[in-house]
């Protein structure tokens, strides 16, 4: 082979690897649009993060934390934070609650912060199980963190934990609505046994 064909041949293979190289260094285009977001949360009003990912495309889970990150959303309280919903579709009631799909959003965000203003504006606190029955989730460790974090205080009611609010001014007030309470369901249960004839 002549000094000339080999020259020319070693300047076709350096310029095709040159081309390729550069290709694979160029950045692509970002096809994952906002809007995909939004289109996705409008249509299922609530969605999980595999769901999401599904729509835009990708299996990073980064890219579809960022794309949420560019609209109002709402993360699920129940589920462990497992649902995602736009903050302008999530219909409140009168409690701070929403729920669609089984999942559950508050105006307070994590399961800690509802159980803590749920606790706070209580007329007279919560046991464990009236908390759940009002939040439709299982609050014991929720309760426990925040009372060992001192955000509630509790007292023993009757055999029961009852998490009053931390506030001095407040909780004083919620024991003895308590107290109230015990005692007109203690003098309702007397009146139903001497009707009985008991």
């Amino acid at each position: 082979m002549s000094p000339n064909k080999s020259a020319c041949i070693v300047m076709v293979l350096f310029y095709f690897f040159s081309v390729n190289m550069h290709n694979s260094i160029i950045m692509r285009p970002i096809l994952f649009t906002v809007d995909t977001v939004k289109k996705l949360l409008e249509r299922e009003k609530v969605c999980t993060l595999e769901e999401l990912m599904a729509a835009l495309g990708t299996r990073s889970r980064m890219t579809a934390f960022r794309k949420l990150g560019e609209v109002p959303y709402q993360t699920s309280y129940s589920h462990r934070g497992k649902y995602y919903a736009l903050k302008g579709l999530c219909k409140f009631d009168e409690s701070g609650l929403w729920t669609h799909r089984k999942a559950w959003f508050s105006i307070y965000g994590t399961l800690l912060e509802t159980g803590r203003n749920f606790v706070d504006r209580s007329d007279g606190g919560y046991s464990n199980a009236e908390l759940d029955g009002l939040l439709h989730v299982e609050t014991k460790q929720a309760l426990l963190h925040l009372f060992g974090k001192g955000v509630v205080s509790r007292e023993k009611v009757g055999g029961v934990y009852v998490y009053f609010s931390s506030k001095e001014q407040t909780r004083k007030r919620q024991v003895a609505a308590r107290s109230q309470m015990r005692a007109g369901a203690s003098g309702a249960t007397a009146v139903t046994v001497s009707v009985l004839g008991v």
